[in-house]
């Protein structure tokens, strides 16, 4: 079966734009102080405070955008190339051990372009925080405070979905996607 030269160009853009939006996320979570900020705020004891806090921004935006401009299933590619990104360059969230860590930080950005991408970014957002905080828990015994994890977890939801949103908005008021 042969396909258009105009139907591979479209995959091309929309592969590429993955790549983009990926590489947009990844360089903000590299510029992103999420430790000067916990301390400004004086939040201590709470693993991956970034995601909790702007996640919403530092990855549901980009994947929720790829999603509304290149179409399903590209949220997902999105996420997986900005955790790809993270891991070239350091262990996940610097943890090394077990080895293999890295594999939640995959699953956790998996979830989080799966569920934006067929409920919201608010799912999105949470169940990449819960992946991590169960991963850190269960090997390392680190868990973040009883109830400031509940007010996380909900501060986490609430930054995926207007991450979400915002990027709905955006570029379905611009109304630019790929053939």
């Amino acid at each position: 079966m042969s396909r258009s030269a105009e139907t591979v160009t479209g995959e091309a853009w929309r592969i590429a734009l993955a790549f983009l939006l990926a590489f947009i996320s990844f360089y903000i979570v590299t510029l992103y102080p999420a430790r000067a900020l916990s301390a400004i705020f004086g939040i201590v004891g709470v693993p991956f405070l970034g995601i909790a806090l702007l996640g919403g921004f530092i990855l549901i935006f980009w994947v929720s955008t790829a999603y509304t401009i290149a179409g399903e299933s590209y949220g997902i590619i999105t996420a997986l190339l900005a955790a790809a990104f993270c891991l070239f360059t350091n262990p996940w969230f610097g943890i090394s051990e077990p080895e293999w860590y890295g594999v939640y930080g995959l699953t956790s950005y998996f979830f989080a372009g799966l569920l934006t991408e067929k409920l919201d970014g608010g799912f999105g957002n949470l169940a990449c925080l819960l992946v991590n905080w169960l991963a850190l828990g269960f090997h390392h015994g680190i868990w973040p405070p009883p109830t400031l994890a509940i007010i996380f977890l909900a501060t986490s939801f609430v930054s995926g979905l207007a991450g979400d949103k915002l990027a709905r908005i955006v570029w379905g008021k611009l109304k630019i996607k790929t053939k």
